[in-house]
């Protein structure tokens, strides 16, 4: 199965179209097209939930980002929690929703506690293409 890539998800099953490096891409690319500031992070109760989480965490603290780890919490609280807090730069919500438990998902928030655009996501991919990253390793 291959990997899904949308405004509403980066899906896959977990180890193989969801690796390791298609998660610090995505992160890393998504902490590169945000303003300033924190990122929110939640994720559900998946049992990939928490590593792909560590991973998150530790590719946006590369980039000389704070994160915001509320735990588990649904998809709606990161929104909500990214629209009204101006110190909050976006948000992932790591969750593949309604997909089998082999699957997982990095859902990208922006600035204003919507899913990205398609034109965030281009942005996005265009980092990743070109490998265009920032480390900030104070």
């Amino acid at each position: 199965m291959s990997l899904k890539v949308s405004i509403s998800g980066i899906r896959g099953i977990v180890g193989e179209s969801l690796t390791p490096e298609v998660i610090l891409n995505y992160t890393l690319g998504f902490s590169k097209i945000l303003e300033n500031g924190a990122i929110l992070i939640a994720r559900d109760s998946r049992l990939s939930g928490e590593a792909i989480l560590n991973l998150v965490k530790g590719a946006l603290n590369l980039c000389g980002r704070d994160v915001v780890d509320i735990g588990i919490a649904p998809t709606p609280v990161v929104l909500f929690g990214v629209a009204n807090n101006k110190k909050i730069a976006g948000g992932i919500v790591i969750t593949a929703s309604h997909n089998p438990e082999q699957w997982n998902a990095l859902k990208l928030v922006n600035g204003n506690g919507k899913f990205i655009s398609q034109i965030e996501l281009d942005k996005i991919n265009e980092f990743i293409s070109k490998k265009r990253f920032y480390f900030c390793l104070l």
